[in-house]
């Protein structure tokens, strides 16, 4: 892998999925979206269920957040009943940059333009 696109495939999709959807030629997270089920499965190593989870993962593209300071990743990981944990971007500590707590805030107000209704189905 040489760039930061790669890096975000195999950080959405992980190593296997994302190594053999690189090999083939979808190198950023774009021209995978773009794809359909018939050309993901056409990749060798890549069957009916990989190409579920592929599109799994890319419904849930919509919850990946960029730092807007730095461009670094603020990913929501997971949901516990009613609380959401984040992986908040690491480079927070940084002199200059935005603390965990503005992060924070900045995630739950993109997650209302999102779904307004704060619930996700």
């Amino acid at each position: 892998m040489n760039g930061h696109k790669e890096i975000d495939v195999v950080e959405l999709l992980g190593d296997r999925i994302g190594e053999l959807l690189i090999e083939a030629g979808f190198i950023d997270l774009d021209a995978i979206h773009d794809a359909d089920d018939d050309d993901l499965m056409k990749i060798e190593g890549i069957g009916t269920a990989s190409a579920a989870l592929i599109r799994q993962k890319m419904a849930d593209k919509e919850q990946v957040f960029h730092c807007s300071e730095c461009g670094g990743k603020t990913v929501m990981f997971g949901r516990s009943g009613m609380e959401t944990q984040y992986k908040i971007c690491s480079r927070y500590k940084e002199a200059g940059h935005k603390t965990e707590a503005e992060i924070t805030a900045e995630i739950h107000s993109m997650q209302k333009r999102i779904r307004p209704s704060g619930r996700w189905a």
